[in-house]
């Protein structure tokens, strides 16, 4: 079977070690150096774009080629649907226009760290002043937050990320994520390919709300979905994939 070289910019990575683990199980040798030898390459979370072998089949090879903002950008042109976004510089012209609450957020930032929740004029006016964030984004009132894992054109996880009540505003206090949900619709699905390719990325974790306006809005794709352990289904329907996909090049 192929050899793979899962390159990862944490080499303490858990959802990597988780991986690689499943990787071996199927019977896969597994290596995390570049000075290996492999036959195809996953990146997880790091490009390959140092690495001298562009010839080599590789996943997620220009992974994070775009921050947050350009994201959001690059899915509005798309067609995806996405929460209003505008930079710090244009908050203050925005303040007549656009009700609040907004977050106010950095290009880059993991798990819901520096963001900011502006819920008054004085907090955006802060934020302004003090430069401490790059850009808005507008909270869309919603009925929940899905996560859909996506492979190429399909979607093989979805669940549903549940905070601590009454704390929707607190990113920290992720409660739990309840897995494989039966009634996500086509149209979310769609959405959640097309917003994987707008950022030139093979798989990913993408992050949907369902808004109370009947809208879906794309917030982001993940580079590096949460694996927690090795009986976490999504997990090993990845590594499946994976697996599928190195046999076949």
């Amino acid at each position: 079977m192929r050899t793979i070289y899962i390159r990862s910019g944490d080499p303490e990575s858990k959802g990597a070690r988780m991986v690689q683990d499943h990787l071996k199980e199927l019977g896969h040798k597994v290596v995390r150096n570049k000075e290996k030898e492999y036959d195809v390459i996953l990146c997880w979370g790091c490009s390959t774009r140092e690495l001298p072998r562009q010839d080599t089949p590789t996943l997620n090879a220009d992974v994070n080629l775009f921050d947050k903002y350009q994201s959001l950008l690059r899915f509005r042109r798309a067609g995806i649907t996405v929460p209003s976004v505008f930079s710090i510089a244009d908050g203050l012209d925005k303040l007549e226009d656009i009700e609040l609450p907004w977050y106010a957020r950095k290009i880059y930032h993991e798990k819901g760290q520096d963001i900011t929740v502006c819920k008054t004029e004085a907090d955006v006016k802060a934020v302004v002043r003090g430069r401490a964030a790059d850009f808005f984004s507008v909270y869309v009132p919603h009925r929940r937050e899905l996560r859909l894992w996506v492979f190429g054109e399909q979607v093989f996880a979805r669940y549903h990320k549940q905070y601590a009540k009454n704390d929707l505003f607190n990113f920290q206090r992720l409660e739990s994520v309840s897995e494989l949900l039966p009634d996500v619709t086509p149209e979310i699905e769609r959405a959640a390919i097309k917003a994987t390719k707008a950022v030139k990325m093979d798989f990913g974790a993408v992050d949907i709300l369902e808004g109370k306006d009947n809208k879906n809005y794309v917030l982001e794709v993940n580079s590096m979905p949460d694996i927690s352990s090795m009986i976490r289904v999504s997990g090993i329907r990845l590594a499946k994939l994976v697996s599928q996909w190195a046999e076949a090049q």
